[in-house]
């Protein structure tokens, strides 16, 4: 108790005694909310299109299924953001501008092991060469709306340069806007600094995307002459590492002899060698969600929706993960010996899953401190058993003494890289079979490289294989610390 009224109070220097209160009662509201399906809504009337749930509201103009949108409303609030322009959100240059026709359902998708019960409203465009298709997500406990695009492509050869996509266009009626943009990092075996804050007012464009480019994952618009703000988030890997970039991942522009501010999002992560002929492609998602002048208020639009993201079942997913890489010496150490001893210790730490990593298999890995280590792109089941000198009985007698402690066991895992993921089927294979044959449910998969569109399909291929086949019993922890790979919003 005494932890959390220090909290209160620590909280309460920062933010006018009733927006805590305001933002208290928030919370306990989104609690309250968490599948209540009925407050979700996607509904045409009057060539209106309109998305939301109890706390938020986005509306379009329907204009034939070229999307416009038109305002963000704050509905507990009584408040709303007008967007002014009236150009469609979403144009790839010379391949959207004759849309032939538009089709659109909604439907509820009900829970599963991985997401919650949630409104989908799925609309799909036909143009001359491709089929673009949106699909929004309403939870009945977010301030915030996502929706992911697909693209499907009629013909084979489409060009496409990656800034000649914009995905989320809109116009503010007034210049008096504060924008900040937050980059986020992963890469942690060279950087140390994960986030990037930057703010910026609206500036004229000169040309020059570096005027107007911003780098961030997320960026907020928050109003200087009222109390109302909204923000986007790039559900993509970090802005350094994401395939065909353009350099930036919004453009907030000044248009001087209106006064009105422009702000897009850019870049779909793929080039048009990416697309597959009459076959979705998956590309990025993008979320709006909107908040008032508080700065926890704002936080907590961003984590009502990002607490969707995932169902959250507290016996598979929370835990405080062990690992052996962390002593320094690489897979120097580990043996039978050494991850019992780790597993007492652990148990002392209050550590409830514990992940043998590089170094419990029969093959060992570049990364290995023995110059016997020479494998990375290309595995068999052979190469996964465990290691004869190393683990000379096998596993049974660690996971013995992991049953008694109450400890979870993990296994370090890296998917074949050869030929962009094409083996993801046979590897796929070998980790059912290590589950059904040790046990073991949570896997850390390492050594992750995404060069192309075509990597990161089969790599999805490879998880959707192996949860559907175990019964969605294992759990994947992506490893983050080097290459480019899906990072801290991307493919969660």
């Amino acid at each position: 108790m005494k932890r959390f009224i220090f909290c209160l109070l620590v909280i309460g220097h920062i933010l006018h005694g009733q927006d805590l209160k305001n933002d208290i009662a928030l919370m306990d509201l989104l609690n309250a909310s968490k599948n209540v399906i009925g407050d979700c809504c996607a509904t045409m009337e009057d060539d209106t299109l309109r998305i939301g749930n109890k706390f938020l509201e986005r509306t379009f103009k329907w204009n034939n299924g070229n999307l416009i949108s038109l305002r963000l409303s704050d509905k507990l609030r009584k408040s709303e953001i007008e967007f002014v322009d009236g150009l469609p959100d979403f144009h790839i240059k010379d391949l959207t501008d004759t849309l032939i026709r538009s089709t659109y359902r909604s439907r509820i998708v009900e829970q599963t092991p991985l997401s919650y019960k949630h409104l989908e409203f799925e609309l799909i465009n036909r143009y001359r060469f491709l089929e673009i298709k949106k699909v929004f997500r309403i939870y009945s406990n977010s301030i915030a709306i996502p929706y992911t695009i697909y693209i499907k492509v009629l013909k084979d050869n489409i060009g496409m340069l990656p800034e000649e996509a914009v995905i989320e266009r809109v116009s503010l009626a007034h210049p008096h806007w504060e924008l900040r943009g937050t980059q986020f990092f992963d890469a942690t075996d060279e950087r140390n600094n994960l986030t990037k804050t930057h703010s910026l007012l609206p500036f004229v464009n000169t040309g020059n995307p570096s005027d107007t480019g911003i780098r961030a994952n997320l960026i907020s618009i928050t109003s200087l002459v009222g109390d109302k703000g909204f923000f986007i988030l790039k559900e993509a890997p970090c802005s350094f590492v994401q395939n065909n970039y353009p350099g930036y991942d919004f453009q907030a522009e000044l248009i001087t002899n209106s006064g009105r501010v422009n702000v897009k999002s850019v870049s779909l992560g793929i080039g048009g060698n990416d697309l597959l002929k009459d076959e979705w492609v998956k590309c990025y998602g993008y979320v709006s969600g909107i908040y008032g002048k508080s700065e926890t208020g704002r936080l907590l639009a961003l984590r009502s929706y990002q607490k969707n993201i995932r169902r959250n079942i507290p016996a598979r997913d929370e835990m405080i993960m062990g690992c052996t890489w962390g002593d320094r010496n690489r897979d120097k150490k580990i043996s039978e010996k050494f991850i019992e001893e780790e597993l007492l210790k652990a148990k002392k730490m209050g550590i409830t899953h514990y992940v043998i990593d590089d170094g419990w298999q029969q093959v060992l890995s570049m990364n290995s401190s023995s110059r016997s280590g020479r494998l990375w792109d290309k595995w068999t089941l052979k190469d996964w058993q465990p290691h004869k000198e190393r683990f000379p009985n096998g596993f049974p007698s660690i996971i013995s003494l992991a049953d008694s402690l109450e400890i979870e066991m993990g296994l370090w895992f890296h998917p074949s890289n050869e030929n962009d993921y094409g083996n993801w089927e046979q590897d796929a294979d070998i980790l059912i079979s290590l589950h059904k044959q040790f046990g073991f449910k949570y896997f850390k998969i390492d050594g992750v490289k995404l060069p192309s569109k075509k990597a990161e399909i089969n790599l999805l291929r490879f998880v959707e294989k192996v949860l559907v086949e175990t019964g969605y019993a294992i759990v994947f922890s992506f490893d983050a610390t080097a290459d480019n790979r899906f990072g801290c919003h991307y493919n969660n």
